[in-house]
């Protein structure tokens, strides 16, 4: 079923990237919009997987993979070709520079440039990052990653079968193995904080959120929900913590991430039709942005970066 306000959601998310990959002084935390993106994932991925019936893991596995690849693939090879292309025109095709880049865009055609970044020790926020067309394709690879993992806890756990007790072992698998992804990230973040940014295990738990958000939202139509006002009211303070959020300082990088995790998965499962929080994520201007955001999200920072590179960025 089509939630337009979950676009607008994408919107908001994209919106919040650009603008702090623009200026950090502007949207501090707005690089967190990359998490939203990962719980709605999470909630639309189990959405698409749970929803069709499949008679074989095989036919469950190639059907989902075939939507995704449909899906993702041609703007991202297009986007990915066009910009380095672009790219060496102003680099030496020789310089270590050049030979980067084309392995950092090889990786992300396969979903694995978080590896090759990981294995540059590349710092998201550091100059050498900042100047790779292709750093941001590292979260790409995060969701594709997880692409491989998702549908097997939902086949072996019998919840896209229908089985009787499948959606609470699915429950079940997906809150362990998120409780462990965010230890994970939790270590990482003091003993390795390149490793948490980048590895997938460090990143699965905020998607097995929006997986749990998924399973919850379809439980709480079957029991008397409570009033209009009353969830509109909550899914519009969710609203406005999320945002607010985003406009932390980064010092408070590790609490903002947890806090907009819970907050978009939160927003995800209580927000009603007829709430101001749903008329703001289900207007027009906003739906298409949200529509377009997966273009607007490849294409913002190969922009970026050929300004670095030739005329500079000001916000001033």
């Amino acid at each position: 079923m089509y939630r337009p306000e979950i676009d607008g959601l994408r919107a908001l998310a994209v919106l919040a990237v650009i603008v702090c990959h623009f200026d950090p002084d502007l949207l501090p935390n707005g690089h967190l919009g990359v998490d939203i993106f990962f719980v709605i994932s999470g909630f639309v991925i189990t959405q698409s997987l749970v929803s069709r019936n499949h008679e074989t893991l095989k036919s469950f596995l190639s059907q989902f993979y075939a939507r995704r690849a449909k899906r993702l693939l041609p703007a991202l090879v297009f986007c990915v070709a066009v910009t380095f292309l672009i790219f060496l025109l102003l680099v030496n095709p020789e310089s270590s520079q050049a030979s980067s880049y084309k392995r950092t865009a090889i990786a992300a055609l396969f979903g694995v440039s978080t590896m090759y970044l990981l294995g540059q020790a590349m710092d998201y926020f550091g100059s050498s990052a900042l100047l790779n067309p292709f750093t941001h394709t590292w979260s790409l690879g995060v969701e594709e990653q997880f692409y491989l993992l998702c549908p097997l806890l939902i086949w072996f756990s019998g919840y896209a079968q229908n089985k009787v007790g499948g959606e609470r072992r699915f429950a079940w698998l997906i809150t362990v193995t998120g409780v462990l992804s965010f230890l994970l990230y939790i270590w990482l973040s003091r003993t390795g904080p390149v490793h948490a940014f980048y590895l997938m295990p460090a990143r699965f738990w905020e998607l097995a959120v929006g997986a749990a958000a998924y399973v919850i939202y379809l439980r709480l139509q079957g029991v008397d929900a409570p009033s209009l006002s009353r969830s509109g009211s909550s899914a519009s303070f969710m609203l406005v913590l999320l945002i607010a959020t985003l406009f932390l300082s980064s010092a408070f990088h590790e609490l903002a991430l947890v806090a907009v995790v819970l907050f978009t998965a939160i927003l995800i499962v209580v927000i009603k039709q007829g709430s101001l929080a749903y008329k703001l994520l289900t207007a027009s201007p906003v739906v298409f942005i949200g529509v377009i955001s997966y273009s607007l999200y490849l294409w913002h920072w190969s922009v970026i970066t050929l300004s670095r590179w030739t005329v500079g960025i000001s916000s001033s």
